[in-house]
């Protein structure tokens, strides 16, 4: 129960140093909250998704949305595990790979995006 108070903690700090834009130190926060996730309620827990879904969006506002293709993907599998295909969840997690997809296009990264969703 303690880890997973100290893993919300670390949410939470990774949330107010993206908002200041400090990326960096959101994603140190982040990950070390998804390893806490991971450990205490196992690899594919919802909530282990939800720091995945975190990671995605701080990639992408870091601009880096090749990287956040990668986790939001990790987080949709998890999601669609749990919940199947007709949930919210799932719903939302695929309009942000949709999104990040799409940035990748721009930016012009359209082969990296084919390799992507194979």
């Amino acid at each position: 129960e303690k880890h997973s108070e100290v893993a919300t903690d670390m949410l939470n700090l990774a949330e107010f140093y993206g908002e200041v834009g400090r990326y960096n130190r959101a994603l140190d926060y982040l990950r070390e909250s998804l390893v806490i996730r991971k450990e205490v309620s196992g690899e594919e827990h919802p909530s282990v998704a939800t720091v995945l879904n975190n990671i995605a969006g701080v990639y992408c506002d870091m601009n880096r949305p090749d990287k956040s293709v990668k986790y939001q993907e990790e987080a949709l599998a998890i999601d669609r595990k749990n919940y199947g295909n007709d949930h919210g969840e799932v719903a939302t997690d695929l309009s942000n790979l949709a999104t990040y997809l799409s940035m990748v296009v721009e930016q012009g990264g359209a082969d990296r995006t084919e390799d992507a969703v194979k």
